[in-house]
């Protein structure tokens, strides 16, 4: 782990030519076994677990690869719900480091590429039948762009990461509409007009279908349980109708989210894979997402939320308005440096009772005092703590029955923070 942390210090460098190489030496394992890739800006992460669990509950030995992680490595790399082993990292770490270390001069993975290529790997040993492959960045140059999936999944598409993606909608969408394959399906909720031109126009060039939530497919009759934050809706495809359907996960777009994972399934089903709808049921009720509106707690009642874009904070400022009742909003925000700081922030701030601002210990954690600075007067006054576990022990210090603790702006603040309240003893956290 010391190593592969250490190829951090290469950051991020977009492009296949290396992946490309790594994979060649390892014996191409990513063509060993069919997949499912899955791109876009808020989303992918959920539509790969939802689409795993469907897979994995209708029988198939189903690999997940996600990132980032929250607590440990491992949960990157699953087959079944089952995190890779430490001992199996060890050792497929081991090889891929005399790999590098052989490597011409012109040849230096980066931290992402060589995990991409240790997961490929595993997956490839392991005889999976299904990959379901989440990309890390953009789509056309991210590592994982190797695989020729069944279908192509772009959850949606938002200003982000400029400065590798570009500066509008349309060249990010183009950038994540890289991952479409000649004659694949490709299936979106991407509604901005400029974003979805391109993925038409990238569709149409390669023979490729799209599939759209809200034309070809929809979602119909969502109920939210306020209770705990569940809903139930239809699913309406082009070949089949399931009713009745059940999910866990807090947030109105993770009907979305499993519409686009259903469409795959459908998909599937219609290339004449087994799929029943009791797999599909199960599936989807026994997927839950830690760091995504994730009740870690329920008195007191803790949310974790790794919303670190703007689009993401909107999604959960509606999840606090319609989803969950509260007395008190205590909200403890830690944010990276190269986010939009005040775009992610001042959603939520109008919400607050009382602010807390923190940082995480990664390198890249704005400063709590520049970040109290840079968030504006739109909340309540914000009190710093330099570290997360003072910040989790300062909101403690305010609640009272009834209230609700949130804590959000980077899925590294968010890690720590569960990290540190899943290492107390109770009292005082009742575990959800």
């Amino acid at each position: 782990m010391a190593w592969l942390t250490g190829l951090d210090s290469h950051g991020i460098i977009l492009g296949l030519e290396r992946i490309r190489w790594l994979m060649q030496q390892l014996g191409d394992p990513h063509r060993r076994f069919p997949s499912i890739h899955i791109a876009g800006t808020n989303g992918k992460g959920s539509t790969a677990a939802f689409l795993a669990s469907v897979l994995q509950e209708a029988g198939f030995r189903t690999g997940l690869y996600t990132s980032p992680h929250l607590s440990r490595f491992t949960e990157r790399i699953k087959i079944s719900g089952v995190e890779i082993s430490e001992e199996e990292v060890a050792t497929l770490a081991a090889r891929l480091q005399a790999i590098v270390r052989s490597a011409p001069e012109t040849v230096a993975p980066t931290y992402f590429e060589v995990t991409t290529a240790l997961a490929f790997a595993y997956f490839g040993e392991q005889q999976i039948d299904y990959a379901v492959v989440e990309t890390g960045l953009g789509g056309r140059l991210d590592a994982t762009n190797l695989v020729h999936p069944l279908f192509s999944v772009i959850t949606n598409v938002a200003m982000e990461h400029t400065d590798y993606l570009g500066d509008t909608l349309a060249e990010i969408a183009r950038e994540k509409g890289g991952i479409i394959k000649p004659g694949v399906d490709v299936v979106t909720a991407t509604a901005a007009r400029p974003a979805l031109d391109v993925l038409r126009q990238l569709c149409a060039q390669r023979g490729s279908h799209l599939v759209r939530v809200g034309e070809e497919i929809r979602s119909e009759g969502v109920v939210l349980r306020r209770q705990d934050g569940s809903r139930r809706f239809d699913y309406v495809g082009q070949g089949v109708r399931w009713s009745g359907l059940k999910i866990h996960m807090l947030g109105d777009y993770q009907v979305e989210n499993a519409t686009l994972a259903l469409a795959v399934v459908e998909g599937l089903i219609a290339e004449g894979v087994r799929i029943p709808e009791a797999a599909v049921r199960r599936g989807l009720a026994a997927v839950r997402w830690p760091g995504r509106l994730e009740m870690i707690s329920q008195e007191p009642r803790i949310l974790l939320d790794g919303a670190h874009n703007p689009q993401a904070t909107q999604a959960l400022r509606r999840a606090l308005q319609n989803d969950l009742s509260f007395h008190r909003l205590i909200l403890v925000l830690g944010i990276l440096q190269d986010k939009d700081i005040p775009a992610v922030a001042e959603p939520l701030l109008p919400l607050a009772d009382q602010l807390i601002v923190t940082r995480p210990s990664d390198v890249r954690g704005e400063d709590p005092h520049d970040l109290a600075s840079r968030i504006g007067a739109a909340g309540p006054a914000p009190q710093v703590c330099e570290h997360i576990p003072a910040a989790v022990g300062k909101a403690l210090s305010l609640y009272d029955q009834g209230d609700l603790i949130v804590i959000t702006g980077s899925l590294y603040t968010v890690g720590e923070a569960r990290d540190f309240i899943l290492s107390q003893e109770d009292p005082p956290f009742q575990r959800s």
